[in-house]
């Protein structure tokens, strides 16, 4: 079981790593390993079935161009909703800016969903490990060719010393080495949930350490996030099904990548009033609207 104590300047470290920094199309995200042979087994692992819910989240500042900050999300709910972090699309101003890419490359998509509105939890200002970091994008087409992901709805104290496997798009860091060459793979990982304190806020924050292979404690995946894995799933087995726990938000690094470094997402089991609310209500579909419509005139009718 791992332990770990974070008081107020380490928060402060970690905020100022937040993972949302990163430019589409840079080299700035993915997740780091301890060495090549495993990022490899990583790019593998992002292709297995349990991930196929996890989403490429872009946000163009030009979109002519291809230029702007990316992030992760799962497809949840009913297929019409993706779920992420609030610091991934906090920059946005338009909806057009958003595009979601699906398949386990995302510079050659199985395709790509539009966007028609989004939903930052309320009183978040858009800090990477301060306030409550989700939020909620709905898809103007329901995507059919994806499963959604189921959400944990379990404990928090529950999930301390459980194995839990994470995905997320983009560049490889290397442990010692620091960020590789982008080829927009969506890589998968695993890393054990720490017991963590953070003094009087943020305590739905889940945390891992990156760990040494030498370690005795480090999963045969071991993996630490880095920039553009920011609202991306941590999934825990329940049952023999994978859900959905936390979503990732921030990580306290060098640029080189050392073991021993944390990464925090913020857990999705306090929120499920939060995000239901949105995705438990059925989107209204064009024979509802004409019904409603009809149904309006007929009563104008009688109250003449």
């Amino acid at each position: 079981m791992k332990t770990y104590k974070i008081g107020r300047l380490l928060n402060a470290v970690i905020l100022s790593c937040a993972l949302w920094a990163a430019l589409v199309g840079s080299t700035a995200r993915g997740a780091a390993y301890s060495d090549q042979a495993t990022a490899e087994l990583g790019a593998l692992f992002g292709q297995d079935p349990m991930f196929n819910a996890v989403v490429k989240v872009s946000v163009y500042t030009d979109l002519l161009n291809g230029i702007g900050y990316g992030g992760s999300g799962t497809v949840i709910g009913n297929g019409e909703w993706v779920l992420t972090a609030g610091h991934v699309i906090t920059t946005a101003s338009s909806i057009d800016q958003i595009k979601i890419k699906i398949g386990p490359n995302a510079n050659s998509p199985d395709g790509v969903a539009v966007a028609d509105s989004w939903y930052v939890y309320p009183g978040y200002t858009g800090g990477a490990g301060l306030g409550v970091d989700l939020a909620l994008i709905h898809i103007a087409t329901p995507i059919g060719s994806i499963t959604p992901a189921t959400l944990y709805s379990g404990t928090q104290s529950s999930l301390t010393g459980v194995m839990a496997s994470m995905a997320g798009y983009g560049t490889i860091g290397l442990a010692g080495q620091g960020l590789q060459t982008y080829n927009g793979l969506r890589y998968g990982g695993q890393n054990t949930i720490g017991e963590v304190y953070y003094p009087s806020v943020d305590p739905q924050y889940l945390v891992t350490r990156f760990d040494a292979p030498n370690s005795g404690v480090a999963a045969a995946l071991e993996w630490q996030g880095t920039p553009g894995d920011s609202g991306g799933p941590w999934m825990v087995q329940v049952g023999g099904v994978w859900e959905v726990a936390a979503v990732s938000s921030g990580v306290n690094h060098d640029p080189s990548f050392s073991f021993g470094d944390v990464t925090f997402a913020n857990n999705v089991f306090d929120y499920l009033g939060w995000i239901q609310s949105y995705t438990s209500v059925p989107e209204p579909t064009t024979g509802a609207v004409l019904v409603l419509g009809i149904a309006c005139l007929l009563g104008r009718g009688k109250r003449r």
